[in-house]
C-alpha cells in the first residue's frame, strides 16, 4: 500500500528518439527571418530498465547474468567509454572519458574494442579534425587501456590509425595496434600490445597496406589485397584465405577461426571463416546486400554475423552466431543485447543552468534484447575526466610555449601562427548559426560586401570588406559553388566555430586554431618518421580551416608567403572574411582539378556530386603532372581506401549517429553528407538550430546515390583493378603483395601509384539525379545581427560605493564586446605566473583561455589540476594602496566557470606568504560579484592570489580569473558568522536555493548543497539590529559578514573533512559526493579565522553510525516511512539511540577544530525539531507511518537532543563557548499533521537540480524497484520552519548574552 500511494504521487517520464533533419525532394524554402529551429522534446530517458518490467523487457534470470554492454559517445568534453550490466538493469556508466590538452576541438571521435575477459577495452581517440589531415588521420590517434570495472586509464606512448578496424581484440588479452603509413611511408605498422601489463611489443612493419589486423591463434591477422593473411614477426605475409578485394570486418573467434567479410560485387557481399585451426578451410556464412550485413565481436572470441542476410549457414561454428538485428548494431559482450542507436538527447528544461559548449551531452542509448525482442532506451549524461582520462598522454611531447614571459597567457614571438592566442586585442566572435549561412549564400553569388568600418569591434583594423579583401574567385565552366557544398565543409571543418569551443553565438573568445602548439608526438627516436612533427602543423583558422599564408611572416612553411597581418586578422577574427577566403579556395580547388580534367558527371557547377573533386583537393590537394611521374589526387580520400569500411552507408544518410564516427568516410563523403543532413548547434544558450538548409534531389534513391560506388575511382582510368593482382616489382616496392594497382613507372615496373587523374562519371543524368543547392538568404540580403548570449557586466552593479577595482586586464585595452568601454579605474594590476617545466617551458599555458563575458568583457580560465601535473597557472591581483579592515569581492562570470574549488589566497600582512584561504563554488548561473570575507590588512597593500591547482582537479572542469574588488571598512564588522552544518542549517525544504548550491544533477559537477535565501541563518535577527543577517550581508553592511557553507546532506565528516568524498577521484560515481559534492569541507572553507565571532550549526543526524551505509535520520525514514528491507520502526530505532553517543562524539569532535580555527567565536549548535504529530494523524501519512512509528521517531529526536545538550555543557565546562538550542517549543504542533505544519510532509521530487530525480541510484529516498524518488525537501523545515529555527535562535542568543567579544 505505501508503495502504490508514493509511486502513484510521481509522474512517469516519457521519451521521444530524435533523428536529424533530412534532405528533399522539390523543396520549398521558409522565409529567411524564421529560424530553422530543432524541436525540443519534454524529457529524456529514463536511466535504467524499470525493475518491475526488466523480465518483460529483458527476459528472465536478468538479475544473475553476467552481461555488459558497451557503447561510445563524443562530445567536445571528451571521448566517453559508457558501461552497463544487465543485473543493473542496464544502468549506463562511464568507465573512462578521454581527452588531452591543448586541443579545440567541437567533439572527440574514437574507435574501442573489448579484450576476451570483458574487464578491458582499447581504445584509440582524437579530436573529430584530426579526420581532415592525411598524417593525424594515418597515424595521430591517441591510444589507451581502459579498465571496464571503473580503474583508472592507462595512456599508451603510441599514436595509431583512426581507421575503423583499429584497434583489434580477440579471444584473448591481447591486442593489435595498427599505424598507416601508406600514404608517405609506402607501409603498415602493427603493434600487438598485452592489455593486462600495458606493454607494447616491437612494430611490425609490413611494406604496403594491410587493415583489419586482429590477434587470432598463433599470431596476427589481417586482411591484405584479395586475400586474409597471417602476419609473421619478421613482416612477412602468408595468406590464409583469397578474398576478392580486400577483406573487412575480420574477427577472431574462440575456436581457432577468423570471420570476415567481402565484397562480392557492386551490390553484394558475403561473410566467411576461415578455420585456421583445420587446414585454413573456408566456410560461407551469409550473404545480403552490401550495406545490410556485418560482423561484430563480443567477449570471449563470440562473433556475431549481423544484419539481414539473403542466404546464411544452417549452423556456424560454435564462438560464432548469426544475429537478427541491424548490420551497424553492436553487441553486448555475452550476446544477451544489441545497441542499435546512440544519440543526443533533446531535453529543454527551464530549470536546467544555461548550456554550456564544453559540458558532456547527455544521450539516449537504444538497445534491444535478444531474448524478448524488445528495443528500450536509456539516457546518461556521461562524465568527463572519468577514469582520470583527461590526464596527458605521454605520446605528447614537448609543447613549444618556450621560455619567454612566464607572465604573459599570450606567446608573444614564440608562436608560429599569425594571431596570437589570449592576446585580449584579439578576440573572434562566435556567429550565430544564420549567421555563418547567410555568408556562404552571400559569398558564393560575390555579395559578401557587408563593411567593417575603422576599429570594427575595438579590433584596431582599417576599414574592410570580406569580398573586399578576398573578392569572388570565379569558376572555370560558369555558375557559383552551391552555399550547400561550402556549409558541408565548414561543417566538417569545424562545426562552422569561428571563435574556440567555449565560446557560444555572440560571445567572443580566441580565434579557433587548428594545431597551434608545437605539440611534438615522440618515442625516443628523433629520426623515427612515424612521428608525428608538430613544428610542421599548419595554423588553421576558423569556420573554413584557412591554413595557406596564416602563419607570421618569417616563419613560413616552404614555399608558403605569409598574408598581410590584417587579413590574417580579418581571417582569424571575422567569420565573414574567413568564409569569404574559403570561397576563393574552394573554387581554386574546382578550376584546378577542372583544368586537369578531373572533371565529375556533366561537368556543371550546379550540381553537387559535381564537387567531389574539387572538395577531395580541398582536404588532401593534387599531387600536379610533372613529366611522366604518377599524379592526381591521393589515396587517403579514394573509397576504395581498404581504411573506410566497404559496408558504410552514405554519410549521415540512415542516421545523425554517423557524425560520432565520421573516421569512417573520406572527406568528400563527409561534406557530401552534410550538405544533404545540417546538424544542430546552438543559436543561444538552450536553443538549438540546424547550421543550413539542406540541398534537395528529385528523389531519395538520387540522395543515397550522391555517395559514389566504392570501386568509381579504382578503374582503368588509374591503372587500378578490383579482384585482379599485380606484384609490385620497382625496387623501392619489392616485397609488397600482390593487388590491383597495375600502374606501371617509366621502366616498366609495378610502383603502386595509382593516384586518381581522369573524369569519371556515376551520374549520367545529372541535372535530374544530382543534388541541388539553394540560397536561404537571397544576394544582397540583410546583413544578420550578432546575438548578445552572455552579455558581460558593464557596470558596477552589485558593489559598494566606493569599492575598488582590480580587474583581470588593464583599462586600456578595450572591450571587444559591444557598449562596453570600461567604467571604472583600476586599482591595482593582476598577473600571471606559469610553473616552468625542466626545460624553461611553460606548460601551463596551454590551457589558460581568454573568453569574452564576466566583468567588463573579459576573464581568464582554466582547467583544474592536480598539483602533480605540473601546468600550474597562478593569478595575482594586487591593490594600488595600502589597507586596514576591508571587505574582499571577487567577480564570478555567468558561464566558464564551475569548480566548487576555488581556493583564494589572501596576504593580509605584506609578507606575500598568503596565510588566509577562502574556497569558492564558481557557478553562480550569473556574472556578479561574491563575498570573499573581511580581513584586517594591518596597514599593508592587500593581495589576492588564485590558481588552477585543487584537490579534486582532472583536467575537466574549469576555473576562472576575473575581476576583485576591495571595499575599505571603518574597523572590524560587529558580526563575522559562519553558518555550518547540515540540511536543517542549510535551509533545504525551504526553496530558493542559491544556484551555485543546486546544480547538475546527474553529472559529475553535481551541487545539492541546497543553501536557501530563507535558510534560518540568514532569517536570524542578531542581537541590536532591526534588519535580517541576510539582508544585512546581501547589502555588504559594514558591521555584518556572514560565511554561509553548510550543505545539506553533511554528516560530521563532511563539514570537518575528516574524508574527501569518493566522487573526488571517480566523477562517473556523482552520488558518492554526497553531503559535500566537490566543494571542500566546511572547516577547510576560510569562513572560520580568529576574527569569527560567531558559528551556527545543525549536525549529527546524517552521522553514518556502528558502520551502517545509512545516516540516522535516513535509517528512520529507510524503516519507518519508506518501504525497505528493514520493516521493525522501534527495533530500527533503539539500535540508533544506541549508537547515538557516537555521533555525541563526532560532534564534539567537530566544535572542537571549529574552536581551534575560530578561537573568539561563540558556538551554536541547534538540535532537530520531532517531525511527525505524535497526537494527529492525517491523509498525507497516515498509509506510511502510525502514531506509535511518530513516537518512537521522537523518541529518537529526544535523545539525540539530550546527547547535543550534554556534550555541549561538557564543552562549556572546558572553556569553549558552546551552546545549544532546542528547538521542540518553536514548532509545537506545528509539524507534519498539525495544522499549520512548519514542516514538509512526503514532497515528490524533483525541486530543482540539486534534487533526487527518476532513474537515481536507490537510496533511502529513492525506491530502486519503481524509479521512484521524493525530494530532499520532505521532512525538512518549510519557510515557516527555518523562520522558527531564526526565533530559537535568537532567544538563545539574547539568553546568553552574546554580543562582539
Amino acid at each position: 500500500m505505501r508503495a502504490r500511494k508514493l509511486i502513484a504521487a510521481v509522474a512517469a517520464v516519457s521519451s521521444i528518439l530524435w533523428a536529424p533533419i533530412p534532405a528533399a525532394a522539390q523543396p520549398t524554402p521558409p522565409p529567411p527571418d524564421k529560424t530553422l529551429a530543432v524541436a525540443p522534446e519534454p524529457s529524456s530517458a529514463p536511466e535504467s530498465v524499470d525493475a518491475g518490467e526488466r523480465a518483460e523487457v529483458l527476459g528472465s534470470g536478468w538479475e544473475k547474468s553476467s552481461d555488459r554492454a558497451v557503447a561510445t559517445a563524443g562530445d567536445a568534453a571528451g571521448f566517453h567509454v559508457l558501461v552497463a550490466d544487465a543485473k543493473d538493469g542496464y544502468r549506463w556508466r562511464t568507465a573512462a572519458s578521454l581527452s588531452e590538452p591543448g586541443f579545440d576541438t567541437d567533439s572527440w571521435i574514437g574507435n574501442i574494442c573489448v579484450t576476451a575477459s570483458g574487464a578491458r577495452a582499447v581504445v584509440v581517440y582524437a579530436p573529430r579534425t584530426f579526420t581532415n589531415k592525411s598524417e593525424l588521420n594515418e597515424r595521430g590517434g591517441f591510444t589507451a587501456i581502459v579498465d571496464l570495472n571503473g580503474g583508472a586509464v592507462r595512456k599508451l606512448p603510441v599514436q595509431t590509425t583512426l581507421a575503423y578496424f583499429n584497434p583489434g581484440c580477440g579471444p584473448s588479452e591481447s591486442a593489435v595496434l595498427t599505424q598507416d603509413g601508406v600514404e608517405d611511408q609506402g607501409a603498415t605498422r602493427l603493434f600487438r600490445l598485452d592489455t593486462a601489463g600495458g606493454k607494447l611489443e616491437r612494430p611490425i612493419q609490413i611494406p604496403g597496406q594491410l587493415t583489419s589486423a586482429v590477434p587470432a591463434a598463433d599470431g596476427i591477422v589481417a586482411a591484405d589485397s584479395g586475400a586474409v593473411v597471417r602476419v609473421h614477426p619478421d613482416g612477412k605475409r602468408t595468406v590464409v584465405a583469397p578474398a576478392k578485394g580486400v577483406p573487412y570486418r575480420l574477427a577472431a573467434d574462440a575456436d581457432g577461426g577468423v570471420v570476415y567479410a567481402q565484397l562480392d560485387d557492386a551490390q553484394t557481399a558475403s561473410v566467411r571463416r576461415v578455420d585456421l585451426k583445420s587446414g585454413n578451410a573456408v566456410t560461407t556464412l551469409a550473404t545480403g546486400a552490401v550495406t545490410d550485413l556485418s560482423v561484430r565481436s563480443a567477449r570471449g572470441g563470440r562473433v556475431f554475423v549481423t544484419g539481414a542476410k539473403a542466404t546464411k549457414a544452417a549452423s556456424p561454428a560454435g564462438s560464432v552466431a548469426l544475429a537478427d538485428v541491424p548490420h551497424q548494431a553492436g553487441m553486448s559482450l555475452s550476446g544477451e543485447v544489441a545497441v542499435t542507436s546512440v544519440r543526443r538527447s533533446h531535453v529543454k528544461d527551464a530549470t536546467v543552468a544555461p548550456a554550456d559548449p564544453g559540458d558532456p551531452l547527455r544521450v539516449d542509448i537504444t538497445a534491444t534484447s535478444l531474448d524478448t525482442k524488445k528495443a528500450f532506451t536509456l539516457s546518461v549524461t556521461p562524465a568527463a575526466g572519468a577514469g582520470d582520462g583527461a590526464r596527458p598522454s605521454p605520446a605528447l611531447g614537448r609543447i613549444s610555449v618556450a621560455a619567454g614571459n612566464p607572465n604573459d597567457p599570450s606567446d608573444g614571438d614564440q608562436r608560429y601562427c599569425s594571431v596570437a592566442r589570449n592576446d585580449p586585442r584579439n578576440q573572434a566572435m562566435q556567429p550565430k548559426p544564420r549567421q555563418v549561412e547567410w555568408a556562404a549564400d552571400q559569398a558564393v553569388v560575390g555579395q559578401l560586401s557587408v563593411a567593417r568600418p575603422a576599429n570594427w569591434k575595438n579590433l584596431g583594423m582599417p576599414a574592410y570588406s570580406p569580398q573586399g579583401l578576398f573578392p569572388l574567385r570565379a569558376l572555370d565552366g560558369g555558375g557559383y559553388i552551391p552555399a550547400q557544398i561550402l556549409m558541408g565543409v565548414a561543417v566538417q571543418e569545424s562545426n562552422t566555430w569561428q571563435a574556440a569551443r567555449f565560446a557560444v553565438p555572440g560571445v567572443t573568445a580566441n580565434p579557433l586554431i587548428g594545431n597551434y602548439f608545437g605539440i611534438d608526438y615522440y618515442n625516443d627516436d628523433e629520426g623515427d618518421d612515424w612521428s608525428i612533427n608538430w613544428a610542421e602543423a599548419d595554423c588553421g583558422y576558423g569556420i573554413m580551416q584557412i591554413t595557406d599564408g596564416m602563419r607570421l611572416a618569417g616563419k613560413e612553411k616552404p614555399g608558403e608567403t605569409a598574408l598581410p597581418y590584417n587579413h590574417q586578422r580579418a581571417i582569424a577574427l571575422d567569420f565573414a572574411a574567413n568564409i569569404a577566403r574559403g570561397q576563393q579556395m574552394l573554387a581554386d580547388k574546382w578550376n584546378e582539378t577542372r583544368r586537369a580534367g578531373l572533371v565529375v558527371n556533366n561537368g556543371t557547377a550546379a550540381g553537387l556530386e559535381n564537387w567531389f573533386f574539387a572538395v577531395w583537393a580541398y582536404n588532401s590537394g593534387l599531387h600536379q603532372p610533372s613529366g611522366q611521374n604518377p599524379w592526381g589526387l591521393g589515396w587517403l580520400n579514394n573509397p576504395v581506401n581498404p581504411r573506410y569500411p566497404a559496408d558504410r552507408p552514405p554519410f549521415m544518410e540512415t542516421s545523425y549517429a554517423d557524425s560520432a564516427h565520421p573516421q569512417d568516410w573520406p572527406y568528400p563523403e563527409k561534406v557530401l553528407g552534410f550538405a544533404g543532413h545540417p546538424i544542430e548547434l546552438i543559436e543561444s544558450p538552450g536553443t538549438l538550430v540546424y547550421s543550413h538548409l539542406y540541398a534537395w534531389w528529385n528523389s531519395n534513391q538520387d540522395r543515397y546515390n550522391a555517395k559514389p560506388p566504392v570501386a568509381q575511382f579504382c578503374q582503368a582510368a588509374n591503372d587500378c583493378y578490383p579482384g585482379e593482382s599485380h606484384l609490385p616489382n620497382d625496387p623501392e616496392v619489392i616485397g609488397e603483395p600482390a593487388g590491383p594497382c597495375a600502374h606501371k613507372n617509366s621502366s616498366g615496373l609495378y610502383d603502386l601509384k595509382c593516384w586518381w587523374h581522369q573524369a569519371s562519371t556515376w551520374k549520367a543524368q545529372c541535372p535530374t539525379t544530382c543534388g541541388n543547392g539553394r540560397l536561404r538568404f537571397d544576394p544582397g540580403y540583410a546583413y544578420q545581427e550578432d546575438a548578445t548570449s552572455y552579455a558581460p557586466n558593464c557596470g558596477l552593479t552589485g558593489l559598494p560605493s566606493g569599492a575598488l577595482i582590480i580587474d583581470n586586464l588593464p583599462t586600456s585595452v578595450p572591450s571587444v564586446r559591444p557598449n562596453c568601454s570600461p567604467g571604472h579605474a583600476n586599482a591595482g594590476s593582476f598577473q600571471f605566473d606559469f610553473l616552468a617545466d625542466i626545460s624553461g617551458n611553460y606548460p601551463g599555458k596551454i590551457d589558460v583561455h581568454q573568453i569574452g563575458t564576466g566583468f567588463a568583457g573579459q576573464f581568464w580560465m582554466s582547467n583544474t589540476l592536480p598539483s602533480s601535473a605540473g601546468r600550474r597557472a597562478r593569478g595575482t591581483w594586487t591593490l594600488n594602496q595600502s589597507a586596514g579592515w576591508a571587505r574582499l569581492f571577487v567577480h564570478l562570470p555567468v558561464s566558464g566557470a564551475r569548480t566548487q574549488q576555488a581556493a583564494y589566497e589572501i596576504d593580509v600582512n605584506g609578507s606575500r606568504l598568503y596565510g588566509k584561504k577562502r574556497y569558492l563554488p564558481q557557478q553562480i548561473g550569473a556574472n556578479g560579484w561574491v563575498s570573499l570575507g573581511v580581513y584586517n590588512f594591518n596597514g599593508t597593500v592587500p593581495s589576492v592570489r588564485l590558481s588552477n591547482v585543487t584537490k579534486d582537479g582532472k583536467g575537466t572542469v574549469r576555473i576562472a580569473w576575473d575581476a576583485i574588488a576591495v571595499q575599505k571598512l571603518p574597523g572590524k564588522p560587529k558580526h563575522i558568522v559562519a553558518a555550518l552544518g547540515d540540511s536543517y542549517s542549510s535551509g533545504e525544504g525551504a526553496g530558493s536555493y542559491f544556484p551555485v548550491s543546486d546544480a547538475d544533477h546527474g553529472t559529475a559537477y553535481w551541487n545539492a548543497c541546497r543553501r536557501s535565501r530563507d535558510s534560518y541563518s540568514r532569517k536570524v535577527v542578531l542581537p541590536g539590529d532591526t534588519e535580517s543577517l541576510g539582508a544585512l550581508s546581501d547589502r555588504f553592511d559594514a558591521n555584518h559578514e556572514l560565511g554561509f557553507v553548510a550543505c545539506s546532506g553533511a554528516k560530521s565528516l563532511n563539514a570537518a573533512g575528516w574524508q574527501d568524498p569518493a566522487s573526488w577521484s571517480s566523477p562517473s560515481v556523482y552520488e558518492k559526493g554526497e553531503g559535500q559534492f566537490h566543494e571542500i569541507a566546511q572547516l577547510e572553507s576560510g569562513v572560520l579565522d580568529e576574527n569569527t565571532t560567531l558559528v551556527t550549526l545543525t549536525l549529527g543526524g546524517n552521522d553514518q553510525l556502528g558502520g551502517d551505509e545509512d545516516g540516522t535520520f535516513s535509517k528512520v525514514i529507510n524503516t519507518c516511512i519508506i518501504p525497505g528491507t528493514l520493516p521493525d520502526c522501534a527495533v530500527t530505532i533503539e539500535v540508533q539511540k544506541a549508537r547515538a553517543g557516537e555521533m555525541a562524539d563526532n560532534v564534539t569532535n567537530v566544535i572542537k577544530a571549529i574552536r581551534a580555527k575560530a578561537s573568539n567565536a561563540t558556538i551554536m549548535l541547534l538540535g532537530y525539531p520531532e517531525p511527525i504529530s505524535t497526537v494527529h494523524e492525517c491523509a498525507s501519512m497516515s498509509n506510511l507511518i502510525s502514531l506509535e512509528e511518530a513516537r518512537s521517531v521522537a523518541g529518537l529526536v529526544q535523545e539525540l537532543s539530550r546527547r547535543q545538550q550534554a556534550l555541549t555543557e561538557t564543552l562549556r565546562a572546558t572553556g569553549i563557548p558552546v551552546f545549544f538550542a532546542r528547538p521542540d517549543m518553536e514548532f509545537y504542533q506545528s509539524v507534519i499533521c498539525d495544522n499549520p505544519s512548519y514542516i514538509n510532509a512526503l514532497v515528490t521530487g524533483p525541486k530543482g537540480e540539486g534534487d533526487f530525480h527518476q532513474g537515481d541510484e536507490p537510496s533511502p529516498l529513492c525506491i530502486w524497484e519503481n524509479h521512484v524518488c521524493i525530494s530532499r525537501e520532505s521532512f525538512h523545515p518549510k519557510s515557516d520552519g527555518t523562520s522558527a529555527y531564526a526565533r530559537v535562535l535568537r532567544t538563545t542568543l539574547d539568553n546568553i548574552g552574546y554580543a562582539r567579544p
